[in-house]
């Protein structure tokens, strides 16, 4: 009795003790870390909890979470029991209202370009009408003013036709041209769309109810950056000036609005294990291959990629197709030609093609590396929906007139904190960026640099009559760069671009700026002393060149300047050096090199002279 009466007091508290608060939670992303591969988000907030259990669902995340990487920090006094994720493809990512417009905008292109054809139909029905009638006839001659009138109203005519028709074609490429970039728009947008989400539930409990900071930090896997620079030298007396950008991505499907960026050179995908030797055995038909590099006849298959032609039933191209593989959201659309490459991501597929207004249709690839298609017109409106599952692919975005897609790109230098550890380096950039998932490059200015540098002119003038710039960097291990594409500014001049390959730098990092105009270099013949002799049985030939090097320039410079002579192969052949204005000589080459310091406004002349002999009956050109 006792036992009941104590389970009947206790029935009333049961909800307590199994209390279970549901939080819905999804705090704002306040920092990201971007690697070069992959990038690390932060989400903060505060959440309010009551004694005990509480469950939090943090929902409508990017469904490329590392689910290993997910980290989870509240106030103590909270005790954290379980960290789960999971995938819900019922949320799916917000649609992007820019997908209607583009959508409505396709539709009126290919209404216009419809229109269009259907004028030209006009204009060349006029013309032939007009072609077919302009021979007259009668029983009397005609007075040469009718005659007139009747040829000027021809020519007018024709005229009027031909200037419609050629405009007509002219609005028509532009309106395709525009209809193949809504269309390679619409189809990324539409990837992104369909999107699933994923949820991060914490089931965490506390004694005492209270206000908590919470602190959520996980992996996403499309995202990263890639350096550039602008590198700009006003004068061979001052120090360049470095630009350190940064070309950041993502298309994690969440926008980061307004966040803290820190840019790593670091890449969390990349495995720390260090590799470890296996035995090597050798036998008959031996080979060696590394592990893991084994390749993939999958791989190496040409047959993966499939290309061909959309048309409709008379046998015009369609812009803009829509190719899909069927079942993800790998596609592709027509250029202007109605041509597409899709490569499939498994060699049995089949594509669906799709375009507005007509029906789809479906073919199998199977072993075909060719796929034509013709489309029937149809009552469909709408073309496929692209829907995708994990992840999805990559494609170019274009910027659309008339439809406002917003890509922000930073002119000053941001404030910066750089941390550098043995392995990484990190730039805080202390301002806040917005950088939308779309996949597009976010240029982010990191640090701007000023580097002393040795400047050093190089000039070939047997081939240029110009004087190249070259900086010469002795420490540049300590700026942390990267491989990356480098911007050239000589004097505010846009001078092309290079390429940063760190890969092959030694001891001094060695730049070439670009073509500097106030150095003029001049190489020409010395007739004085250019003559063909005969002597004997052997023939001699003299050759003299001048080479005049200008130094415009407010300052002093430095250049290194390289000619030749030639070089005998043939014992019949001798060459013998006259002159070289105390050149270095490189005996097996030919090379001459002058390493010259030329002051202000003053010229250098070099001069060199050789002769070659050889035997008087044959033919030896000698430049």
């Amino acid at each position: 009795m006792k036992r009941l009466i104590t389970l009947l007091m206790l029935i009333p508290c049961m909800p307590a003790l199994f209390a279970n608060n549901p939080i819905d939670a999804t705090p704002p992303i306040t920092h990201v870390t971007v690697y070069l591969e992959g990038a690390q988000i932060t989400r903060q907030g505060k959440i309010d909890l009551q004694s005990g259990k509480n469950t939090i669902t943090i929902s409508g995340l990017s469904p490329q979470i590392d689910p290993q990487s997910i980290q989870v920090k509240l106030s103590d006094g909270v005790l954290t029991e379980s960290i789960l994720h999971d995938i819900d493809y019922l949320n799916n990512l917000k649609v992007n209202t820019i997908i209607t417009q583009l959508r409505t905008e396709k539709i009126r292109l290919l209404d216009s370009i419809k229109l269009l054809k259907s004028y030209a139909g006009v204009y060349q029905d006029e013309k032939k009408m007009i072609l077919s009638n302009q021979s007259l006839k009668g029983d009397a001659g005609l007075d040469v003013s009718m005659l007139e009138k009747a040829a000027e109203f021809y020519r007018k005519r024709l005229k009027d036709v031909e200037n419609n028709l050629f405009e007509n074609q002219r609005q028509s490429r532009r309106l395709k041209k525009r209809l193949y970039a809504v269309s390679k728009t619409l189809l990324d947008s539409e990837m992104q769309s369909e999107v699933p989400t994923s949820v991060i539930t914490i089931v965490v409990s506390t004694k005492t109810a209270m206000t908590a900071p919470l602190e959520i930090k996980y992996l996403v896997t499309d995202a990263g950056w890639q350096p550039n620079y602008d590198l700009r030298v006003q004068e061979a007396d001052q120090p360049l000036t470095v630009d350190y950008k940064a070309a950041v991505h993502q298309g994690s499907g969440e926008d980061w609005e307004n966040v803290r960026l820190t840019l790593s050179t670091g890449n969390p995908f990349v495995s720390h294990n260090r590799p470890h030797l296996e035995t090597y055995y050798l036998s008959y038909n031996n080979y060696y291959a590394r592990r893991g590099q084994a390749s993939s006849p999958q791989n190496n298959r040409r047959g993966n990629v499939v290309t061909g032609i959309v048309v409709d039933a008379m046998g015009e191209p369609l812009i803009g197709a829509t190719v899909l593989e069927k079942g993800t959201a790998n596609g592709v659309v027509t250029d202007m030609e109605g041509h597409y490459e899709l490569k499939l991501l498994s060699p049995q597929s089949k594509i669906i093609v799709s375009y507005v207004g007509y029906n789809n249709t479906e073919a199998t690839v199977g072993n075909q590396r060719t796929v034509n298609i013709v489309l029937e017109e149809g009552a469909q409106l709408d073309e496929v929906v692209v829907t995708a599952r994990g992840s999805r692919t990559r494609a170019n975005r274009y910027m659309i007139d008339g439809i406002k897609i917003d890509k922000r790109e930073s002119k000053k230098i941001i404030p910066v904190a750089i941390e550098k550890s043995q392995t990484t380096t990190q730039f805080e950039i202390e301002i806040p960026y917005t950088i939308p998932s779309d996949n597009e490059n976010y240029s982010v200015a990191m640090v701007q640099y000023k580097i002393p540098a040795d400047y050093l002119y190089t000039a070939v003038p047997k081939l240029s009559d110009k004087a190249y710039l070259t900086a010469q960097i002795t420490d540049w291990h300590s700026y942390r760069f990267l491989n990356g594409t480098v911007h050239l500014f000589l004097k505010g001049v846009f001078q092309g671009d290079t390429y940063l390959d760190l890969e092959t730098v030694e001891d001094t990092l060695s730049l070439s700026v670009g073509i500097d105009e106030d150095i003029v270099i001049k190489r020409e013949i010395q007739q004085d002393y250019t003559r063909t002799r005969i002597i004997g049985s052997n023939k001699k030939v003299s050759k003299a060149w001048q080479t005049t090097i200008k130094n415009n320039k407010p300052i002093p410079v430095r250049i290194l300047v390289e000619d030749q002579y030639p070089i005998s192969k043939n014992s019949g052949i001798k060459v013998a050096i006259q002159e070289t204005s105390g050149a270095k000589i490189n005996e097996s080459t030919g090379q001459l090199k002058w390493d010259l310091y030329i002051p202000a406004n003053t010229s250098k002349k070099l001069n060199v002279r050789y002769e070659v002999k050889y035997p008087k009956g044959r033919v030896v050109i000698v430049e």
